[in-house]
């Protein structure tokens, strides 16, 4: 059995209504429970991490003691664009698979604007992943946090306009 990332609907993450003052939300369990218990932060907070620099805790770069979370930690908050997935970085052109970034009046989030989001995102993983329990977050302080980043990212232009290339719809 194979996890992905939209069996546990984190790829709502980057999702936006029509306009952001007429938003719903609704906290709850959403996607599988299958893989992993709600109640495991660690988990969410190693998804998180693999999501955001896109490679996986098996890859070839993690021997001996690095690992997701020292990876990113030695990244944070100076060089988080070494550790980040490229194609978060590159904004859309001719032929480009990448994520593009726009606001709906058309402007462009700027690359210091969508590092401080990731480095949002890496914080909430990094506290998250903690080894022992009672440093890690708790579920609920996940979410907001979470919320507060994707506001930010929101408003600051950062839209993803190729949902339909990836497969997420709205």
């Amino acid at each position: 059995m194979t996890a992905h990332v939209g069996d546990f609907d984190l790829a709502r993450f980057l999702l936006n209504s029509s306009s952001a003052h007429q938003t719903s939300r609704s906290i709850g369990l959403r996607g599988s429970i299958g893989y992993a218990a709600a109640s495991e932060p660690s988990i969410h907070g190693e998804m998180l991490l693999e999501m955001f620099i896109g490679k996986r805790p098996t890859d070839g770069m993690f021997k001996e003691s690095l690992n997701l979370h020292n990876y990113v930690k030695m990244n944070l908050p100076e060089t988080v664009a070494n550790a980040a997935d490229p194609r978060l970085l590159q904004y859309g052109g001719e032929g480009a698979t990448s994520i593009n970034y726009r606001h709906p009046d058309h402007r462009h989030a700027s690359s210091y604007e969508i590092q401080e989001c990731l480095i949002s995102l890496f914080g909430i993983g990094l506290a998250c992943s903690q080894e022992t329990p009672s440093e890690r977050l708790d579920t609920s302080d996940i979410l907001a946090k979470l919320l507060v980043v994707r506001n930010k990212f929101m408003e600051t232009g950062g839209i993803h306009e190729q949902r339909s290339r990836i497969g997420i719809q709205s």
